[in-house]
């Protein structure tokens, strides 16, 4: 809730401005050289925009009930309302959608004010003194733990002893990818946004479907005003 601002408004007319103008900006397509739309870009799958999509279009034939006060409107029609803003904001969170948004590597401003996304990105109001480039700051991805369908992962920086963030360093964030055991090396536009380090570890669960593939890890560290590093040097193990 950046700014006690919430990502996903919970009033009527506030949510409806949002799933009009959030969905509309996710069709659209994005920039020959990255080919496809918008969602495409942010890493959002096929399932993910469809439901996007459904909140959207169960919410506009109510709203087109809610407004006509002297008629349609009703006590059954607004609690629908809500209820969908409700399941909107509880798929954002447990699908990280948003915040995969704002580690995107091809987010831009205009995304990040289009979703809200003000916390850790450059449109974040810088206090006192700038944080430092996190250029040259980088981390290296060990395991800690190895399980059934698990990955703990222990991610530390080069330049510092322990398990602590070098300073400047606001976030470490971890992306992924599976690729077959005899694949190809894979390229980072391939990975995506899984969560952040916290006090050098972060638990990966794998899904069924996976067991037997090479999982792949990245990550990359941000500072307070959301400018992210380079990538780290790839860490791989196969989900068992």
């Amino acid at each position: 809730m950046p700014n006690g601002k919430p990502r996903i408004d919970r009033s009527i007319y506030g949510f409806n401005t949002q799933i009009r103008q959030t969905y509309i900006y996710l069709m659209k397509a994005c920039e020959a050289s990255l080919g496809g739309t918008n969602w495409n870009r942010l890493g959002w799958s096929t399932v993910e925009i469809t439901q996007w999509g459904s909140f959207y279009n169960r919410w506009i034939r109510l709203y087109d009930l809610y407004i006509n006060k002297k008629g349609t409107r009703t006590t059954d029609v607004k609690d629908e309302m809500l209820m969908i803003i409700k399941e909107c904001r509880t798929y954002n969170q447990t699908h990280n959608l948003y915040d995969r948004i704002a580690v995107s590597p091809y987010g831009t401003s205009k995304d990040f004010s289009m979703f809200n996304i003000i916390r850790n990105t450059p449109l974040a109001k810088t206090k006192n003194k700038r944080a430092s480039d996190p250029d040259m700051k980088t981390v290296v991805i060990g395991f800690h733990k190895f399980g059934h369908l698990f990955h703990e992962l222990l991610v530390t920086s080069k330049n510092k002893k322990g398990r602590g963030k070098e300073k400047g360093v606001a976030q470490i964030l971890v992306y992924i990818t599976y690729t077959e055991i005899t694949a190809a090396y894979p390229s980072f536009k391939e990975f995506h946004y899984i969560g952040d380090v916290f006090r050098g570890l972060l638990l990966v669960s794998h899904n069924d479907e996976n067991k037997g593939k090479m999982a792949w890890y990245t990550a990359r560290v941000k500072n307070s005003r959301g400018v992210l590093g380079s990538i780290c040097d790839f860490a791989c193990a196969v989900v068992m």
